[in-house]
């Protein structure tokens, strides 16, 4: 409803606003190895996977502190 707290819509002037960098910070913000939830499912090794994920994960690092939500 209109009166929710996280009501809101986007209009053609507001997304004419969003610039590149805009994204960007929102990205290196948001999303980040201690925010992360990572869901498997189905018939896995989980040895293999463990060294996937340390080979596609294992560099990513914190830059900061995690975002606080409203």
């Amino acid at each position: 409803p209109q009166n929710h707290p996280l009501h809101s819509f986007p209009t053609q002037k507001s997304l004419r606003q969003i610039r590149r960098q805009d994204v960007i910070d929102f990205k290196q913000k948001h999303y980040r190895p201690d925010m992360m939830v990572l869901t498997l499912v189905g018939d896995f090794a989980p040895e293999r996977v463990r060294s996937l994920i340390a080979a596609e994960f294992g560099v990513w690092q914190v830059s900061g502190e995690a975002p606080k939500l409203q």
